[in-house]
């Protein structure tokens, strides 16, 4: 059996998602930046490159019911050039529902992840997924390919698609939405592991924008 997946952003984002406003409390307009309200966003949160299969992830959120109820997808990671890029991309395409953000501090993702409803995964290849793994840690749901180590994930917090499908990405993401937060905390790694991850993410935080490694 692993040891507990303990690192200091998950206990972060544990104590966080505690403290995340619920859809029927407005945001505290005396916080300089608060925390989204829960149900509004889907995450992305890694590399925008081509086998990450960002554009297809749009062009599938838009369909979604979680969409047509207002929900948003929230991409982050990629450089100013490829933020612009895939910004330009979403307006072109009318997908007003997808927001475009490029890599942030640690803090700040650790304050997404907390506020989001589900992240998703939808890479058509995949080292092995960070994000995916820590939010599902967390008791988020994930919404992922069976790439990396998402099919490692528990089933009650993990609902596979087929990457290159979009219909397919969107049931996985209105399925993921539909479901209970786990009763459980899962530690799918022995804290080595994270430690070593976190490490990587300190020695390289300086020259690169803070995306978590595997991601």
């Amino acid at each position: 059996m692993s040891q507990a997946l303990a690192s200091p952003s998950l206990a972060r984002i544990r104590a966080l998602r505690a403290e995340t406003p619920k859809a029927s409390s407005p945001p505290d307009a005396s916080t300089p930046d608060p925390l989204p309200q829960a149900p509004d966003v889907v995450l992305y949160v890694g590399r925008f490159a081509e086998h990450k299969n960002l554009r297809r992830l749009c062009r599938a959120f838009a369909v979604t019911a979680f969409a047509a109820q207002g929900g948003r997808l929230m991409i982050v990671g990629g450089s100013s050039a490829e933020t612009a890029d895939l910004s330009a991309w979403a307006r072109d395409e009318g997908l007003a529902c997808v927001d475009v953000r490029t890599g942030c501090p640690e803090e700040e993702l650790d304050r997404l992840l907390a506020s989001c409803r589900a992240l998703v995964q939808p890479s058509l290849e995949e080292g092995y997924g960070l994000p995916a793994v820590e939010a599902a840690a967390v008791g988020i749901q994930v919404a992922a390919s069976p790439t990396g180590a998402a099919p490692t994930i528990p089933t009650d917090r993990l609902t596979l698609m087929d990457p290159r499908d979009e219909a397919s990405i969107a049931r996985a993401i209105d399925a993921a939405m539909s479901r209970p937060d786990p009763a459980a905390d899962w530690s799918p790694v022995p804290t080595v592991a994270v430690d070593v991850v976190h490490a990587l993410t300190a020695t390289t935080a300086a020259n690169h924008p803070p995306v978590r490694p595997g991601s």
